[in-house]
């Protein structure tokens, strides 16, 4: 359950529901909202132009024309082929969400690897009638498979790839999964026909059995296969759980790797000699009171040894000096802020730009500059603002796009030293507000704790009036390290147009913060998160012109258990609900997701109680609404169907909508609209 991933979900219609939403006396008002909206985008793109010309003095400001820092004015210009040029992208065919491409093209264009029947062929590139083995026991039946992922490794760990070819072509390196420990789940599809089908994937729960992993390498010369020694011995002796994120060292002599145990709470680099299998510890990260992320960043440096390593060591991501002899050697930023990512090192004057969240307002990203050795920090930016920059190719000069929640995109071209020295565009909103719609409008108050501040906004309707009471709807998605992260300008939600106020909240848990404030939720997701969501709404409530009696939440995903346990657990705070493909208890999600979170369900059996629905079921006073996608095999409907149970056994009242042969995806929102209205604000059918 990525965090990102409620971006990418489908949003379904169910099949012969009557659409009574066209009828609302605003839905005009909703049309217009949307096409505002689309006006909006287009003038906020329209700052997206700006970019160098390809040289250190000419910033492109489109038309044929660009800004000459040299005379201070704006001047013909034709950019370079290089400035033109883009790239071509992966040909491969994209595999499906949890998967791996199941082909691999050697560097030289020679060969093709090939995942075939659990196993692997060596294809001819010229003439695909030449093959051969590259393994033989692969067997479904077994539970035996090579060139491949399990599912859980996409899922969760982003590994998209299960063959890599050295940089010579000579050797290729690839997976061998045994999942024959590992219990099946089935899901049925094509429900709508006259048969149905069953789906069989190997899915490792929470505390169950995980797949067991190794990583090989063949020579292609001498058609030899050798191990890797993934298991080398270190601090943890459960450290060899996930092996993850393997790629060639940039000389091609050295196959790296991470490698976690199973409480992810250790991580470490390995380095593997591809002709022996012998395997050194480049590096390891640790945190005991919580756990480590997956997949830090890493940047090399130009002589291919030595590398750039982010790491949250002491509490926040901070940017090290590390290199394959000798690990970390050395910080280079020592904040007490998040370093976000790295824009530019120059090596021969030891200089690194990077964006990080160095403002008061955490989510107002900055450009800062320091020397590799850790001296000379500033920041070039303005505090006041969110920053989004692109480097000049010596660094003398930077072109800069400022921007709040509230305060459009202007773009201006500044010094190497932040100084501005002219601006070059800035966002018409005239044709977006001349029929009074409303920009995002931030919202800041205390977090379940009393102490902690979080960040959050709010979005009016086009005919907003103060001295009117209205329902919210809070938007949710909350899962560990998710949340926006940065600050951006933002306009209106058209959906508020049905009389609503429209809400967002960073609550702790999410990304930006710092390792505490990410971690505040370890061992006890349902609780921190949704405790955080409930205060906002309260402290919004407080208001004039909020109706705190009528607050709705929602999402999907991550979202859609946030929405079912804010409702479940806060019933004094929310009134409605509208839940899609949640899960509904730890214990029937994915290992590497829930237990890097919660540790297992044997060790922490009361966290996975307290954050389980179905211990709050009977506590439903508001109106809930359940969505599932009937094909879902990443959040399995029985997460929905054990919540019926209960909620049928308490007897509570519910709606649920099902997506009929539908993967993980979210209700319709036509549906999700009529099912707020009616709840939170019936009245507005009949005005």
């Amino acid at each position: 359950m990525r965090p990102f991933a409620l971006l990418a979900l489908l949003v379904v219609p169910c099949a012969f529901a009557q659409d009574r939403l066209p009828n609302h006396p605003k839905y005009k008002q909703y049309q217009a909202a949307q096409a505002a909206s689309r006006t909006l985008q287009t003038a906020v793109g329209a700052m997206n132009v700006f970019r160098w010309g390809g040289d250190n003095r000419h910033v492109i400001t489109g038309d044929g024309k660009a800004f000459d820092l040299d005379s201070n004015s704006i001047v013909d210009f034709t950019p370079t082929a290089a400035n033109q040029a883009g790239g071509r992208g992966d040909r491969r065919q994209q595999p499906g969400r949890g998967r791996q491409f199941a082909s691999a093209n050697s560097p030289d264009g020679k060969w093709i690897a090939r995942y075939a029947n659990n196993n692997i062929e060596l294809v001819d590139a010229k003439d695909d009638t030449k093959k051969s083995a590259v393994t033989t026991d692969g067997s479904a039946e077994k539970r035996i498979k090579y060139g491949t992922g399990s599912w859980v490794y996409g899922e969760e760990l982003d590994q998209r790839e299960a063959m890599w070819w050295s940089p010579d072509s000579t050797k290729l390196v690839f997976y061998r999964f045994d999942e024959s420990a590992v219990k099946d789940y089935y899901v049925t599809l094509q429900e709508n026909a006259i048969q149905n089908v069953l789906y069989t994937e190997a899915y490792p729960k929470a505390g169950a059995n995980n797949p067991l992993v190794q990583l090989l390498v063949y020579d292609v010369a001498t058609k030899q296969t050798t191990k890797i020694d993934t298991e080398l011995k270190s601090t943890d002796p459960d450290i060899s759980q996930y092996i993850y994120n393997v790629r060639f060292s940039p000389d091609g002599k050295s196959v790296l790797f991470h490698r976690t145990n199973r409480k992810q709470n250790v991580l470490e680099l390995v380095s593997a000699d591809p002709n022996s299998g012998r395997c050194r510890i480049v590096l390891q990260d640790s945190n005991p009171n919580g756990w480590v992320e997956n997949n830090p960043k890493m940047q090399w440096l130009e002589d291919g040894k030595r590398f750039l390593w982010f790491s949250e060591r002491n509490g926040f991501w901070n940017v090290y000096l590390a290199s394959l002899e000798k690990g970390i050697i050395s910080p280079v930023t020592k904040h007490d802020f998040e370093v976000e990512s790295i824009v530019r090192v120059d090596e021969k004057s030891g200089t690194m730009w990077y964006m990080a969240h160095s403002a008061g307002n955490p989510y107002l990203l900055q450009l800062n500059r320091i020397k590799m050795d850790g001296t000379g920090w500033k920041q070039l930016t303005d505090s006041d603002f969110g920053h989004t920059v692109q480097l000049s190719p010596d660094a003398s000069a930077f072109i800069d796009r400022e921007e709040t929640l509230s305060t459009p995109p202007k773009v201006q071209v500044c010094t190497g030293e932040g100084v501005a020295l002219k601006q070059l565009g800035a966002t018409d909103l005239s044709a977006y507000t001349k029929d009074g719609n409303k920009v995002a409008e931030p919202f800041v108050c205390n977090a379940a704790d009393g102490k902690t501040k979080i960040y959050g906004y709010i979005q009016k309707p086009s005919d907003f009036d103060p001295a009117k009471k209205y329902p919210v709807i809070l938007s949710v998605y909350g899962g560990p390290g998710s949340g926006r992260g940065r600050e951006s300008f933002l306009g209106n939600a058209p959906e508020s147009e049905f009389g609503f106020i429209h809400a967002w909240i960073d609550g702790r848990g999410t990304h930006g913060r710092g390792r505490d404030f990410r971690q505040s939720v370890y061992r006890n997701l349902g609780i921190v998160e949704i405790d955080d969501q409930a205060a906002a709404m309260q402290a919004l409530a407080k208001l004039p012109y909020i109706d705190g009696a009528h607050i709705g939440i929602e999402g999907t995903s991550y979202g859609g258990y946030a929405s079912a346990m804010g409702i479940l657990r806060h019933p004094e705070t929310f009134a409605a609900a509208v839940a899609g493909s949640p899960v509904t208890a730890w214990n029937h999600y994915d290992s590497i997701y829930t237990e890097r979170y919660m540790d297992t369900p044997q060790n922490n059996p009361d966290g996975y109680k307290m954050g389980s629905a179905m211990e709050y079921a009977k506590d439903l006073r508001g109106a809930l609404c359940l969505y599932i996608g009937t094909a879902d095999d990443n959040v399995h409907p029985s997460n929905t169907y054990q919540l019926i149970v209960a909620l049928d056994r308490a007897a509570k009242p519910y709606r649920l909508y099902a997506g009929v042969d539908q993967g993980h995806s979210g209700l319709q929102f036509g549906r999700r609209m009529e099912y707020f209205i009616d709840n939170l604000a019936p009245e507005t059918w009949k005005k």
